[in-house]
């Protein structure tokens, strides 16, 4: 009998493909609207003054990596188990397919970003930079990926947590839960990345927004890394509950 383990990349070629898939099925159909969008706006007299990509593309990112976290485990983890592979082994190839999505979209956001620039230079627009993301305060382009992915990586660890208290509790208590699998840790990654407003409850608002701008994302990334070993740690030790038909 043949005991070698199955090789990691394998792992996550399984779990990155359908992840994959979606962010293709994706950005095709945006890029479609987008280009309606682009062909009708002059020809109805339309007119923008900001950017749309830097306001909501890392939304966008970040709620996509949230829901492909919870698939993952939700989708795959009983699947990875019945073929004899550890649910260890299963969180690590879920956090690396989870890294690999986070940057493919934060790549999308900013290069999305470039053309919106093109095509708003074309009509004589202002590609003005609005919100409170750390781009719109600094106007440094290469925030724009950092803060998608590193945004990213935070909610898709709180994904992993969410779907694994489905998995491993009643939905009753798993959607009682959501207050610390979700709530919470998206509010401290969030605050400390970019919007400390949300860190007032805890008394910590005035302490993040003296934060340097390039030490948010170092510390969103050390708190995304901690989900991901909090959510590796217990989707190892996961009691799988019977699924009744």
């Amino acid at each position: 009998m043949n005991t070698t383990p199955v090789p990691l990349t394998r792992l996550v070629k399984h779990t990155l493909r359908p992840v994959l898939n979606i962010i293709a099925w994706s950005a095709l159909n945006l890029a479609v609207v987008a280009s309606l969008a682009f062909i009708l706006a002059p020809r109805l007299g339309a007119h923008a003054e900001f950017s749309f990509v830097a306001l909501g593309m890392t939304q966008v990112t970040v709620w996509f990596q949230f829901a492909m976290g919870i698939s993952l485990v939700h989708e795959q983890l009983r699947a990875f188990i019945s073929l004899g592979i550890s649910r260890r082994r299963f969180a690590v190839a879920a956090g690396i397919t989870l890294v690999i999505s986070s940057a493919l979209m934060a790549a999308i956001g900013l290069l999305a970003f470039q053309l919106e620039g093109t095509y708003y230079a074309m009509q004589g627009w202002e590609h003005t930079v609005i919100g409170e993301s750390l781009f719109a305060r600094t106007g440094n382009l290469s925030l724009l990926f950092i803060e998608g992915f590193t945004g990213g990586l935070v909610y898709a660890a709180a994904g992993l947590l969410v779907g694994w208290s489905y998995q491993s509790m009643r939905a009753p208590l798993a959607t009682a839960m959501l207050l610390v699998t979700a709530l919470l840790p998206l509010g401290l990654g969030t605050g400390l990345l970019s919007d400390p407003r949300l860190l007032a409850g805890l008394g910590l608002r005035g302490a993040a927004d003296s934060l340097p701008v390039l030490l948010r994302p170092v510390l969103a990334v050390l708190f995304g890394v901690l989900e991901f070993l909090v959510a590796r740690h217990l989707l190892s030790r996961l009691a799988l509950r019977y699924r009744s038909s």
